[in-house]
């Protein structure tokens, strides 16, 4: 069963990052893209790893023998989307995932193809 997100009620509070392929890691604004989304995700467990899975992420994972690259708006629209279902079925906080779990392969069940 998936969730329709009313993206007139979601404002995505960051700017997308123009130059993906040129970040670094340590760039401050990046940095704060990721501090955004983790505010909204419903279980804090894992962020450490989270954040490397989100690095991963923007610059291409490898998953069965494919490279997929996800956007910094697409991650904040899939942790909504989850952040959501969750509050919607009651989910208690014991059975969320943990972030580290939903950001390595579990946020793709809740991206779309295209967040704009």
């Amino acid at each position: 069963m998936s969730c329709i997100l009313d993206k007139s009620i979601l404002l995505y509070p960051i700017t997308l990052l123009n130059n993906i392929s040129s970040f670094n890691e340590n760039d401050e604004e990046l940095k704060k893209h990721f501090e955004l989304i983790w505010d909204k995700y419903p279980n804090k467990t894992g962020k450490t790893k989270s954040k490397e899975y989100f690095y991963q992420w923007i610059k291409g994972k490898r998953i069965s023998k494919e490279i997929i690259k996800l956007t910094d708006k697409q991650m904040y629209y899939a942790v909504s989307k989850y952040a959501k279902e969750c509050e919607e079925k009651g989910i208690e906080q014991q059975y969320i995932k943990h972030g580290d779990t939903f950001f390595n392969k579990a946020i793709l069940d809740y991206v779309e193809a295209d967040n704009e």
